[in-house]
């Protein structure tokens, strides 16, 4: 019997959940059905909803594949156009019609821009109705006759920009349940990380969750035209530290700081998953940086500058695969 490592009740076929470590909306695919129950898995789904939010733009861009569902659609300006959303299978589209007209004596002119030419009909009898100096009979009979006679063209939409966001508290606590949902998937183990469960509900200051220093970790053989999720679970005894280093899209780098009384056996477990072939890779690391060093970064909360290290690589993928300008 395998209980729930938040609540402790006996994880049954009535109750359980399938929980990732990545979460499904930005591409992951590593899970349990023996980790969390139901119940504390609703839960804590609102943090896991940030974490995606968060990354929307950049799963849709980069055109990643979930296990369910799509990325939602998410804003784009453009200059003169401002009702645009960016969808997953790569057009760009507006959340609604807008119209400009000139009515002097008997000359109309009428210009709709829409996403279709079925919407773009059924705006212009919008139009009409709500404007009293067309809404007449005359004007009624004229749109009437020539409405199935709407010219239509295609306008090609200039560079647009996307806004990102940066991960931040709510993000910060879904980072360290992934954390822990790796640290458990691979020990077993279910206790003795109450205080992370506390950060993780409750939120706080925080001394857990903090970017990586740049340079921490260097990746021996990482594809220069593919984009992966990583985890890194090190347990070092002689330093009494347990951590975790978490990379999304191999651009946003952060540490988990575990335990800082760490007095179990030495640990070291990782997952490298490759985004764009769906599959688990095995590649080499080297850590450059003293372990010792980390629990005093973390806590510094030393601001990371951007662009960040592996943003130049996601962003020329994104432009490749999303058009992404």
């Amino acid at each position: 019997m395998i209980p729930c490592y938040v609540c402790g009740k006996i994880i049954t076929p009535e109750n359980t959940s399938e929980e990732h470590v990545f979460i499904n909306a930005i591409g992951g695919r590593l899970k349990s059905k023996e980790l969390l129950c139901q119940n504390c898995n609703k839960i804590l789904a609102q943090l896991d909803r940030a974490l995606a939010d968060c990354f929307n733009p950049i799963t849709s861009l980069l055109n990643i594949k979930r296990e369910r569902g799509t990325p939602p659609a998410f804003p784009v300006t453009s200059e003169g156009e401002p009702h645009l959303i960016y969808k997953h299978n790569g057009k760009v589209q507006m959340t609604r019609p807008s119209a400009n007209y000139k009515l002097k004596g008997s000359n109309f002119s009428l210009g709709i821009s829409a996403s279709t030419q079925e919407e773009a009909r059924g705006f212009l009898k919008k139009v009409v109705k709500d404007h009293p100096e067309i809404n007449t009979r005359k004007w009624r009979r004229r749109f009437d006759r020539k409405i199935d006679k709407v010219k239509v063209k295609q306008k090609v939409i200039g560079t647009g920009k996307v806004t990102l966001t940066l991960p931040g508290p709510d993000q910060f606590r879904a980072i360290c349940k992934n954390a822990l949902n790796f640290y458990v998937l691979k020990t077993g183990k279910r206790d003795g990380f109450d205080h992370l469960l506390d950060y993780i509900f409750e939120g706080g200051d925080n001394g857990i969750v903090w970017q990586a220093k740049p340079g921490f970790i260097e990746w021996e053989e990482l594809a220069a035209d593919k984009v992966h999720h990583s985890i890194l679970i090190i347990g070092d005894l002689k330093e009494k530290l347990l951590f975790a280093y978490l990379e999304y899209f191999e651009y946003f780098k952060v540490i988990v700081l575990l335990d800082e009384n760490y007095s179990a056996d030495n640990l070291e477990a990782s997952y490298i998953y490759d985004l764009f072939e769906n599959r688990e890779i095995k590649v080499k690391y080297r850590i450059n940086i003293p372990l010792k060093e980390l629990v005093s970064w973390v806590k510094a909360r030393e601001p990371v500058t951007w662009p960040y290290a592996g943003w130049d690589k996601v962003y020329a993928l994104m432009r490749k695969r999303g058009q992404a300008s």
